[in-house]
């Protein structure tokens, strides 16, 4: 939740590329989110990201980096996505788990 009412929603879009897999691995892209208030500039951003499966067995992906244009610019966003897939076993595909989705926490400090 933000404190500055003018970036508490947008749309957020991401793009990488990486070696990841069901049960570990590592990515990089970029990405943006643009903020729905008009008055904002969308924040552009670069990433890393880590899969790894926690202790409980909770698979996460954190992608974390720069926030090198528009509102943040200097900032770092961290992006922690729970990956909640209903379809585990196509990790065993040839074709792999081709989507995923799960709640999301984006930071920017």
């Amino acid at each position: 939740m933000s404190l500055d009412l003018r970036h508490t929603a947008g749309t957020y879009h991401f793009a990488g590329s990486g070696n990841l897999n069901c049960l570990g691995g590592s990515s990089a892209g970029s990405g943006q989110i643009a903020w729905s208030d008009p008055g904002t500039r969308p924040s552009r951003f670069t990433f890393t990201s880590t899969l790894a499966v926690r202790p409980d067995g909770t698979t996460v992906l954190v992608s974390t980096g720069p926030v090198t244009a528009g509102d943040y610019a200097g900032h770092t966003i961290t992006n922690t996505v729970v990956i909640t897939s209903t379809d585990l076993l196509a990790c065993t595909t040839p074709s792999g788990l081709t989507s995923t989705a799960g709640p999301f926490l984006i930071n920017i400090v």
